[in-house]
Formats: structure tokens, sequence, C-alpha cells
């Protein structure tokens, strides 16, 4: 009708009124909606685990009396890419003061 966003079930051809071929128009219009949602979500849950990391007391220092500050929100990817690990001779990790 005059008027109207959607149009009648009259005014569909006869193609678009099978259920199959209205769920694939479905899925066609709104392809995008998931992947941004998805993307919000990510985005949501660096900044909760950078939050954590912040509030995290294993991971206070003592010496400087600080607790550890995520700087970015990429903090969890950053951690995964650590590949190497130095000790000396005794196996105890060391300061690298100078």
């Amino acid at each position: 009708g005059e008027g109207h966003i959607a149009a009648d079930q009259d005014e569909l051809p006869a193609s678009s009124r099978n259920p199959l071929v209205r769920f694939f128009m479905f899925c066609v219009t709104f392809y995008h909606v998931v992947p941004m949602s998805l993307y919000v979500m990510y985005e949501m849950l660096k900044l909760v685990l950078a939050y954590q990391v912040n509030v995290d007391k294993q991971m206070y220092d003592p010496v400087r009396d600080q607790m550890a500050q995520a700087r970015t929100a990429e903090v969890m990817e950053e951690m995964g890419q650590v590949n190497f690990l130095f000790s000396d001779k005794t196996g105890t990790l060391t300061a690298n003061e100078m």
C-alpha cells in the first residue's frame, strides 16, 4: 500500500514468496550486522582483559610499590608474542641493571 516501507504479500513476485528465498534475502540484507557486533564485542573483551591485568594482585611489584599497568588494549595479544625468556646459568631470573 501507499506509505508502507515493507511490501505486502500480494505485491511480491512469486519467487520471493518462497521461504527459502526470503531467508537468503534476509541473509544478504543483514550480512554486515554480525561481523560488526563481533568486532565490538572483541574490542570490549580486550578492555576487560586489560582491566583485569591492572587489578591483578599477583602482578604487584613490591620494589617499586606499583601494580601492573596495561597501557594499551592490545596487551593480551602482545603478551602472546613472548618467545624467549633469558635466565642465568643457575636458572634464576636476574635483573638487567647496569
